[in-house]
């Protein structure tokens, strides 16, 4: 399979990755409060779900769109940080501990490097997330049939004679 090439932490396209925009301001807000409290079902409490619906600025989940439908926001009204939450514990980036959601020794590494997260991030999102678990439709995985897979490899192939494969 080809690698994603390295991208500069400078790299001014990063700004417009709401998925490293997300785990970047989530790694703030640990470091400056020392974790992310969690409810007794382990997901992150309200008080940093609605500063995430703030802080984010997630393409069709802003602020104003989520608080049209509720007065308070779960992790689950706001499924791109439940995406983020599972993804983190996936790629052991953070973890669970007494109460708190904590980054890891592996997500302390990313502080400060944009361009590492979304190199660690980018493949592990494409080719390891079950992106049908996300789907209202009681269909089989996308990413399991057999023809899905020879696209994707037919299409990674050509790329690769691209600007973003070597």
């Amino acid at each position: 399979m080809s690698a994603f090439r390295e991208i500069d932490d400078a790299d001014p396209a990063l700004a417009f990755s709401p998925l490293v925009r997300g785990i970047e301001k989530t790694i703030d807000w640990i470091g400056e409060h020392g974790g992310i409290p969690l409810t007794p079902t382990k997901a992150f409490k309200r008080v940093f779900v609605h500063w995430a619906a703030a802080e984010f600025d997630w393409p069709g989940h802003t602020e104003a769109d989520l608080m049209a439908v509720n007065k308070v926001l779960n992790e689950w009204d706001f499924p791109p940080l439940e995406i983020l939450h599972n993804l983190m514990i996936a790629m052991k980036l953070g973890r669970h501990y007494k109460g708190e959601f904590r980054l890891t020794k592996s997500g302390q590494a990313l502080v400060g490097h944009p361009g590492r997260i979304f190199g660690m991030i980018a493949p592990f999102f494409l080719f390891r997330i079950d992106h049908a678990s996300q789907s209202r439709f009681d269909d089989a995985p996308f990413m399991k049939t057999p023809l899905w897979r020879s696209a994707l490899r037919l299409e990674t192939d050509r790329m690769a004679r691209g600007a973003i494969w070597h």
